[in-house]
């Protein structure tokens, strides 16, 4: 059984997903990615112990909030089955790791418990590292060397006041957000995508209609269609397309004043666990990672959340008090009014000090991240 991808950079083989295998040579790290219905292991598991005396075998949920319902074997994509199959063909419980994001809703014990092996965990903060992976890697700006405060341009200068890449319309805020952008007359300083004709316009406008007009909803939808920057898609023309947008453009936040983000959780939906609950992902963390000031379209008490990650928001600067509010849309309106708020007041002095602490903060955890994984694969590395 071949790898689908060899690298010896961490974040490289996390964002494959898949199972993977590591062979840890000191500070070197080799590491191997497999396809995640691969079923041929007793070879590979053969190949990779003929050429390392204890291979680590991983496997990791990292993209997403990690719940006992991915161990579920009634669900397509079953984790349960990945390691008791390395177990059946040779491999000692205590070489396996499972790699989970840190907003995770089952931890260690939980894991443990659940696939029914003596294995080993690490929750990262995953989506904080890979915007800092991502930027200098596959971007226009890969030759950068380390922090760049004194090039902050995005707080100088602009040509329109508002960024918003929205991904996924079919959701309470991000379609309501267009709608009243709109009706609050932001939309010709802004520069807004959406994936709706991935979607599909007449979907995202029959689903989104249950909570906003239908006939804003065709508008919006029809203006805001296209992608703004280089993006790339999980799965094009389908309806599980994912907004990942990398590579991106930086100078999109060059040209803007701030960025208005729809994270994935809005509002809750009935009987999913996950979805009222405090999650980070790439769209707050690309905009930080770029030095620019955000508000957030998302659950009650995000930036308090995100506060208590050692992030800084803008209620020095601006009425943060939409973060409290519990009825959507009565959040989503305040929200947007911080929006304007904010971007008229982007030479504030205290934005800069923000910003940089946003960017500095990323970059440890990225730093941090890294070495936390090579320490976690060199320890098991030593258990016989």
């Amino acid at each position: 059984m071949q790898y689908i991808y060899q690298t010896e950079n961490v974040f490289e083989a996390l964002h494959q997903n898949t199972p993977m295998v590591a062979e840890c040579y000191g500070e070197k790290v080799k590491l191997f990615s497999y396809h995640d219905t691969a079923t041929d292991w007793p070879q590979a598991i053969k190949w990779h112990q003929s050429r390392h005396p204890r291979p680590v075998f991983c496997f990791m949920e990292v993209r997403e909030v990690s719940h006992p319902v991915i161990f579920d074997a009634n669900q397509k994509k079953n984790w349960r089955w990945i390691p008791h199959t390395w177990v059946e063909h040779g491999v000692d419980p205590k070489h396996i790791l499972w790699i989970g994001n840190h907003h995770s809703m089952i931890d260690h014990e939980g894991t443990v418990r659940t696939i029914n092996l003596p294995i080993h965990t690490a929750w990262i903060r995953y989506f904080e590292a890979e915007a800092v992976f991502r930027h200098y890697h596959q971007t226009a700006s890969m030759n950068r060397q380390g922090p760049f405060h004194q090039t902050i341009r995005t707080l100088m200068s602009h040509d329109k006041k508002y960024l918003a890449l929205f991904g996924k319309p079919r959701k309470f805020m991000r379609a309501g957000a267009m709608v009243q952008m709109f009706r609050k007359g932001m939309t010709k300083q802004a520069i807004i995508s959406s994936l709706a004709e991935q979607q599909g316009i007449t979907e995202c406008v029959e689903w989104a209609s249950s909570y906003w007009p239908r006939t804003e909803l065709e508008r919006a939808f029809k203006n805001h269609q296209g992608s703004v920057d280089d993006i790339q898609y999980d799965s094009p023309n389908t309806d599980n397309s994912n907004y990942r947008g990398y590579p991106y453009d930086p100078k999109l936040y060059e040209d803007t004043a701030i960025s208005i983000v729809a994270e994935t959780n809005d509002i809750g939906v009935m009987n999913a666990k996950t979805t009222g609950q405090f999650w980070v992902t790439e769209k707050i963390c690309r905009p930080m990672f770029n030095y620019h000031p955000f508000v957030v379209l998302s659950t009650p008490n995000f930036l308090k959340n995100l506060r208590s990650l050692g992030y800084k928001t803008f209620g020095t600067i601006v009425d943060e008090s939409y973060d409290q509010e519990q009825d959507p849309y009565a959040r989503l309106d305040k929200a947007l009014d911080c929006a304007i708020e904010l971007a008229n007041a982007i030479t504030s002095t205290h934005m800069k000090s923000i910003v940089v602490n946003n960017f500095e903060l990323l970059w440890k955890v990225y730093s941090d991240t890294n070495n936390m994984i090579k320490d976690k694969l060199n320890f098991i590395l030593s258990l016989k």
